[in-house]
């Protein structure tokens, strides 16, 4: 079952966030050098759109191999979209820029599930690759990795397999924030509520097993008047809204919230629907009130 996280990120420093900074920046730069070369050569009807340049020389320092792959598995992903609705007829344009050098680029990676670890507790923490050239720039260890904060409770703490986390800047919340998909095991998902304790599977149980019995028509009805002012011990009292054009609704009585059939009998002897049992016992015990009462209550 697929399910996912999202949680704010924050940089342990201003050290850490100018290096979080850039590799989200880096990776903005690598996607939009990827989508220009498939969009000039989707314009070449003699080039193949999907044969690229291979960038890791040029990014993998920066932002690691992994991160690279992921960049371009990303974007591959978006141009075959793309082509879908195209054939579709639904296609609305080829896949965007994150934004542009001298306006901004919009701050977004994704790393690979294996290149990022995170850790649930009283102090979360997410731990994610980095090119060596960062490293090295900003003093981290050969196999250490940018250690940040992570905020906010996940939905799933313990899952079977972690997805490609998306990390971006949002822009609207002024803070880091990430994504990340996971595959929870059926076994570990919290039980649906219960379905057969719902109001709606005793109804349907209950109509299953005593099916509704019409009533028989109005001429036949023989309501004695001393049972049409009172209710009967039962709290069951007669609705006076009966009239020869609703035939075939069912016997029922009210538990709490629910509406449940019964093959309570009329007081005649016979099963009429048009008797309720009532919200509460204070039915008027008028009978020109008792229209008004069960058109509101029942």
């Amino acid at each position: 079952m697929k399910r996912a996280n999202t949680f704010d990120v924050v940089p342990q420093s201003e050290k850490d966030e100018e290096l979080l900074r850039r590799l989200l920046d880096a990776s903005a730069a690598l996607w939009n050098e990827i989508n220009y070369e498939r969009r000039e050569q989707y314009a070449d009807p003699d080039a193949d759109v999907w044969d690229i340049s291979e960038y890791r020389g040029r990014y993998g320092g920066t932002l690691g191999a992994s991160t690279v792959q992921q960049i371009e598995r990303k974007n591959r992903e978006a141009w075959k979209s793309f082509f879908a609705l195209q054939k579709k007829g639904e296609a609305n344009g080829k896949p965007g820029y994150w934004g542009n050098q001298d306006d901004g680029r919009e701050l977004r990676t994704y790393i690979r599930n294996t290149s990022y670890s995170v850790e649930w507790g009283e102090y979360s923490r997410l731990e994610i690759l980095v090119g060596q050239d960062l490293k090295d720039e900003y003093g981290l260890g050969h196999r250490e990795r940018l250690r940040l904060e992570v905020r906010g409770e996940p939905n799933w703490k313990e899952y079977d397999k972690q997805g490609r986390l998306e990390l971006f800047w949002d822009e609207n919340a002024q803070t880091f924030r990430a994504f990340q998909p996971a595959t929870i095991h059926n076994s570990r998902l919290a039980p649906p509520l219960a379905y057969e304790t719902s109001p709606l599977a005793i109804v349907s149980k209950h109509l299953a097993a005593s099916p509704p019995t019409p009533c028989a028509p109005a001429s036949a009805m023989s309501r004695p008047s001393s049972l049409a002012a009172t209710p009967s011990a039962t709290g069951i009292i007669p609705c006076d809204s009966h009239d020869a054009d609703r035939q075939g609704h069912p016997v029922v009585e009210r538990l709490g919230s629910l509406v449940l059939p019964t093959d309570r009998p009329h007081p005649t002897g016979t099963a009429c629907g048009c008797w309720r049992r009532p919200r509460n016992q204070d039915a008027p015990s008028d009978p020109s009130r008792q229209r008004d009462y069960h058109r509101h209550h029942i």
